[in-house]
């Protein structure tokens, strides 16, 4: 529980019996059972200090009932048996016809006094001024007020029965609250004190009715239940947040929000008491309850590490606004972070406060003052915990401040702040995260520095180099794209050079690769895996075999190979290069031959008049046919291999590339007949070629190179051949052109169709196209049924 007031004791062991009180204006008025009335002065400033200005006995013997001041007049209502009017000084005695009165009390401050006396059923409003009292109204009730409140033009009271409101200008009342809608009637009949009241303002006041404390809106006369008090009150008193409970011994307040127990006085005896004034007293004492200081009890929680109980006092709390408490709870909670991280070493739940209020990342790190001192590890892994989390806000809240900076025009620069703090705080996380890794020897360190990151530079070389973190430190550079620092490191390590630049950027960073890569090929072919182990561009595949050629020439080749069998480069140049490098080689090893030969026979990418250059005229004549033939110049190819007496591939090679779509492919045979017979080749022989390609060659040329002694039975297969080729081809003319005579059929069929066809046009047929009438103009008639202007197809395409 909490302070709320303080009780402040102004009068101890009286010998009097006190009867009554009241308090106005530093004066404090006190009846007693003797007659007596006793008179104080108090004074609050500069220090507590009350004295005792007066006595007056000549109010007879009897008990002092009530006391009123009225303060515009300066004067006391002293109730005994009788009524009587007296000024402050307690003498110019007035006696008032009160008779059979139940309840005086004064009206609301005004520039007369004005007093409401309850009779049984009815209220009389007087107004009192120098000394005299004089009835304004008299109105009659619905019941006996038991308590009576002046609120502006109407006065609320309560009864046993309900709470009324009284009109004071056209004198109606009006039950507010009644014992059927409480459900409590059985209860109330029998209950000491019904339907008691206490304003909070002039639309609100409560209502305790038995244990019940209920909230009436004295505009809309709509009730809420508040709370229940733990015993039933005899006085109740609001203020704006807390409402007082006056018992026989005990005082209890409580929230008027959430109805919580905010603090509990007890005392021996409490005899009576004025609610207003927060005055308490019993037979021989008197004490005043004073509101203890919101912020001096704040700060008296936080000193007992009530944190908890200081944020609920603070909810309790009306503030002037609503940006003042949430100031206030984040102060708290701000602080008993601190606590729960420096006393209970609680570290993670300490940052996850700070983090629900969205401290910032220097709250968070306040904590940390001294990273290197800290030895918990348990504290550095829940400060890499956030620092991670907190990486993946800043990181959304810099693309959408990106985004927003994109949208926006070049004069609004208001968000710029906003990013640089955000860049900012990025820097000075990543810095933190990575010293706390390294601290950590946590594996997550090269994860955060092959990311992007905003890791301070020359914090993140010293602490890796420091701590000889070579390989994390190399993954920064290769982040930040600091490669020249990163090889510059490494130029002593051929190695480390090599595994640096295997996954590197080659062709971005060309010439910086080539500075630093040269003494690595000076020292180990490996480093040829730089080229090979990599996904390199084809405009920097000629710049790298230069390189290389100038360097090693042999790993230059190698590199030619990698590319033309492995990638597969279709690149005529690299083609051409590795050709004539496989011509200047192939005499040195059969091997170096055959790589030749399979290149030229299985490779279609090298230039084909070129390598016919560069090929040896009197070595290499099969490759030569090879590319002779690639070039469609077959008669050469076939003279080579006759040349060769290679007969049966020269007939093999008309094989496979007689084609009737060329000319040079549909002679083939015929040219290799003329060389046969230019050769001087055995009769019988080119007898053989003729009967076995017969329908391939030109019947009456192939007959002219045959000697006048030749036998016709020695020619009959080929004549025979040609004979039936010739009718093949006769048949297939015949059959495309009775094709070709059915199409145009079909064709003159599909044009009468369309000719056929009828179109109805009217004023109003539109063009489809332009969507105006089609008038007289010429117009066209579309596969659809589309009907279009001649001119607007054509302008269309």
């Amino acid at each position: 529980m909490f302070q709320i007031v303080y009780p402040q004791v102004l009068i101890s062991s009286l010998p009097l019996t006190i009867t009554c009180m009241e308090y106005e204006s530093n004066k404090l008025f006190v009846g007693t059972a003797d007659g007596s009335i006793l008179v104080w002065d108090i004074e609050d400033e500069p220090s507590f200090k009350i004295d005792l200005t007066s006595v007056a006995k000549q109010f007879g013997k009897k008990p002092i009932q009530q006391l009123v001041y009225l303060p515009v007049s300066r004067s006391l209502v002293v109730v005994k048996d009788d009524v009587v009017l007296c000024d402050t000084s307690l003498s110019a005695i007035t006696h008032l016809e009160f008779k059979n009165h139940r309840l005086i009390s004064r009206g609301r401050p005004s520039t007369v006094d004005t007093l409401f006396v309850s009779f049984k059923r009815k209220i009389v409003q007087y107004q009192v001024s120098s000394a005299q009292v004089s009835e304004l109204r008299t109105f009659t009730l619905m019941g006996t007020p038991l308590t009576l409140h002046h609120l502006s033009n109407q006065l609320v009271f309560g009864s046993s029965k309900s709470v009324y409101s009284l009109d004071l200008i056209t004198g109606s009342s009006k039950s507010l609250f009644t014992n059927n809608e409480l459900g409590y009637l059985q209860f109330i009949q029998q209950s000491k004190y019904p339907h008691l009241t206490a304003t909070l303002n002039d639309s609100t006041c409560l209502v305790s009715v038995g244990k019940e404390l209920y909230k009436l809106d004295l505009v809309s006369f709509q009730s809420q239940k508040l709370f229940e008090w733990e015993e039933q009150p005899s006085c109740i008193y609001g203020q704006d947040y807390y409402c007082l409970g006056f018992t026989d011994s005990k005082i209890y307040i409580k929230s008027l929000k959430t109805g919580s127990l905010l603090q509990k006085l007890d005392f021996e005896k409490i005899s009576f008491s004025v609610a207003q004034f927060c005055l308490i007293a019993n037979d021989q004492s008197l004490w005043r309850l004073l509101p203890v200081d919101f912020d001096d009890q704040i700060d008296d929680l936080l000193l007992k590490n009530r944190f908890d109980d200081a944020t609920q006092f603070i909810e309790e709390l009306d503030f002037e606004s609503e940006q003042d408490k949430q100031h206030n709870i984040i102060k708290v909670k701000g602080m008993y972070a601190q606590f729960l991280f420096k006393i209970e070493r609680k570290f993670e739940k300490a940052i996850e406060i700070l983090e629900d209020l969205n401290a910032s990342p220097l709250d968070v790190l306040d904590l940390y003052p001294d990273l290197e001192e800290i030895q918990e590890r348990e504290a550095l892994y829940a400060l890499s915990l956030y620092l991670a989390r907190e990486r993946t806000r800043l990181s959304k809240y810099r693309n959408k401040q990106t985004q927003r900076r994109v949208s926006i025009s070049y004069a609004d620069i208001s968000d710029q702040p906003m990013l640089s703090d955000a860049l900012y705080l990025s820097e000075l996380v990543d810095t933190t995260l990575l010293r706390v890794y390294v601290q950590m020897q946590s594996p997550l360190l090269g994860s955060l520095l092959r990311v992007e990151n905003y890791c301070h530079k020359e914090t993140c070389e010293q602490e890796l180099k420091k701590h000889s973190k070579i390989k994390e430190l190399l993954d920064f550079y290769k982040t930040r794209g600091l490669h020249q620092q990163a090889l510059e490191y490494l130029k002593l390590d051929t190695r480390q050079t090599i595994q640096y630049l295997v996954p590197f950027d080659i062709d971005s960073n060309l010439e910086l690769v080539f500075e630093y890569s040269k003494k690595c090929f000076e020292e180990t072919s490996e480093a040829l895996d730089i080229f090979t182990e990599n996904q390199i561009g084809q405009q920097s595949r000629v710049p790298i075999f230069e390189f290389l050629d100038q360097l090693k020439p042999d790993l230059a080749k190698q590199y030619l190979e990698y590319l033309v069998f492995e990638l597969h480069d279709e690149t005529l140049e690299i083609n051409n290069v590795l050709l004539f490098r496989y011509l200047d080689a192939y005499k040195e090893s059969s091997r170096a031959q055959d790589k030749l030969i399979s290149f030229i026979h299985e490779n279609t990418f090298y230039d084909h008049e070129t390598a016919l250059e560069r090929l040896p005229k009197d070595d290499l004549l099969e490759e030569r046919a090879y590319v002779l033939s690639l070039l469609n110049r077959h008669k050469e190819a076939l003279e080579i291999l006759v040349s060769l007496c290679a007969f049966a591939k020269a007939e093999h090679y008309c094989e496979q590339h007689h084609s009737l779509e060329s000319a040079e492919s549909k002679r083939v045979y015929d040219d290799l007949l003329s060389i046969y017979v230019a050769k001087d080749r055995d009769l019988e022989d080119n007898l053989h070629f003729m009967n076995k390609y017969g329908r391939f060659l030109d019947c009456i040329q192939s007959l002219n190179y045959l000697p006048q002694s030749v036998h016709l039975s020695q020619v009959k297969p080929f004549l025979i051949k040609s004979i039936n080729n010739i009718g093949s081809q006769n048949k297939e003319q015949e059959i495309l052109l009775n094709i070709l005579r059915t199409l145009v059929l079909v064709s003159k069929g599909n044009l009468f169709v369309k000719q056929k066809t009828s179109v109805a046009l009217d004023e109003d047929s539109m063009c489809a196209i332009c969507l105006k009438r089609i008038s007289s103009t010429i117009f066209t008639l579309l596969s659809d049924g589309k009907i279009c202007h001649t001119y607007c197809i054509a302008r269309k395409g």
